[in-house]
């Protein structure tokens, strides 16, 4: 419940975002009307954008050190994405993510499902190839700092660990991330559909690849929209 808050205050600047660039490009002087139009389908990967993005997350198990296996647990993701353009074909995509992974364990005399929210900052280079239609990967590091966890199992009641009391090193993790999509321009902006994954690494209490356990790779479906920046 605490993150409901986060949620609304992300929500609530999507939408005035979004509010904003269409009013400021849906009416451009007269006198500035074509030229507009004409640099700015001539090339659209030289334009940086601003938006939102909404899509399901799923945990799957890169190896194996004990005898469990993982059930089927999609989840939620949502909020902030940019595209800053850095000329041709490269620019760097910064996101501010509110993220929902759940992780459901079965054998090994258990039968458990353990959600984990968070907020995740992934830093991506992005390659575009195409104009109008691009098609585009993109790679980079992710900083994740842990909000709360909770835990499910059969004929308990739910646990929740919140982590108030520790500190901001061992709250944040960080890890490889990396995907592909593809992304439709117009005038306005640009509405895109990407996959991707994020490998978690260490965190800065304890170093790199620090814990012994399994290795969970999260994976991502996501819908956005981007609002054009600048002229």
């Amino acid at each position: 419940m605490k993150q409901i808050p986060l949620v609304l205050t992300l929500i609530l600047g999507v939408t005035l975002t979004a509010q904003a660039q269409y009013r400021y490009y849906r009416y451009p002087s007269s006198s500035k009307k074509s030229s507009y139009h004409k640099e700015y389908r001539d090339d659209f990967k030289r334009r940086s954008y601003l938006g939102f993005k909404v899509g399901g997350t799923h945990t799957a198990l890169i190896n194996n050190n004990r005898p469990i296996e993982l059930g089927l647990a999609p989840d939620f993701q949502g909020g902030l994405a940019a595209k800053l353009a850095l000329g041709g074909f490269l620019a760097l995509q910064p996101e501010i993510l509110y993220t929902q992974s759940t992780t459901k364990y079965f054998g090994q005399n258990q039968n458990s499902r353990i959600t984990r929210s968070s907020v995740d900052v992934p830093i991506l280079f992005r390659f575009s190839f195409g104009n109008t239609t691009q098609f585009f990967i993109n790679a980079g590091a992710q900083a994740s700092y842990a909000l709360d966890t909770k835990t499910k199992r059969p004929g308990q009641p739910e646990q929740t660990l919140e982590y108030e009391t520790d500190d901001f090193n061992h709250r944040t993790g960080y890890g490889a991330a990396g995907g592909m999509g593809i992304a439709i321009n117009s005038y306005y902006g640009q509405f895109l559909i990407e996959a991707r994954g994020y490998y978690a690494m260490g965190d800065f209490a304890n170093g790199w690849m620090n814990q012994p356990e399994n290795r969970m790779l999260n994976v991502g479906l996501s819908i956005g929209y981007l609002g054009r920046l600048g002229r």
